[in-house]
């Protein structure tokens, strides 16, 4: 009897030393997954993490805003019901700059209303140069519809024309020049003086 008590003394601490020793890694298990139930950022955590310094979003409210051509406006700040445009020449104003849930930067109006802070897509004026003067345009150039927009737009234009630039902007560490009633253009691509001697010569180097 002494002996089958002490055997089962002996299974009890042998349990408990079991538990004891089971314990920390016990605890350490429901650590990591707590941890990893903590692990989604918030919204704006994505974005400072996943953003670039090249990247088409802004990071604050602009002081003048403009659009470069027409542009949605939404009814709530995820984008998704559409409400209305903005067209070049209409007067807006931002009243905040946040983040909606999926993450994308949205400028909110003081109508209440939101549009995408993208650069493709809205400008502030005052960083934009006035200007009124001829150029002409050099052999190999692109129109744009915004300096930040890789998308080229069909135009009428050729090279060696001359046509009024009425706007530049600097962009992607380059300046860009707004020709009138059209788009931008590299400034890198156009004359300050006339170059359609260039023209005839590539005619007589054709024929010849």
């Amino acid at each position: 009897t002494i002996y089958y008590d002490y055997k089962k003394k002996g299974k009890r601490r042998m349990r408990k030393f079991l538990v004891v020793l089971l314990l920390p890694a016990f605890i350490i298990t429901s650590r990591v997954v707590s941890t990893e139930k903590q692990l989604p950022y918030s919204s704006q955590e994505i974005y400072y993490l996943t953003e670039s310094d090249y990247g088409f979003y802004y990071k604050e409210t602009l002081e003048s805003p403009m659009v470069y051509g027409e542009t949605a406006v939404y009814a709530n700040e995820d984008l998704v019901k559409e409400s209305g445009k903005l067209t070049p020449g209409t007067t807006f104003k931002i009243v905040e700059w946040r983040l909606n849930r999926q993450g994308v930067p949205v400028f909110k109006l003081d109508n209440h209303q939101f549009i995408l802070a993208d650069k493709r897509l809205v400008y502030d004026q005052s960083q934009v140069q006035t200007q009124n003067r001829q150029v002409w345009l050099e052999q190999g150039f692109v129109i744009y519809n915004s300096p930040y927009d890789a998308k080229e737009i069909s135009s009428t234009l050729s090279p060696y024309q001359r046509v009024t630039v009425d706007r530049a902007l600097f962009a992607e560490g380059q300046e860009f020049l707004h020709i009138n009633q059209v788009g931008w253009v590299s400034k890198e691509f156009t004359s300050e003086e006339d170059n359609r001697i260039q023209k005839v010569q590539e005619v007589l180097s054709n024929n010849y």
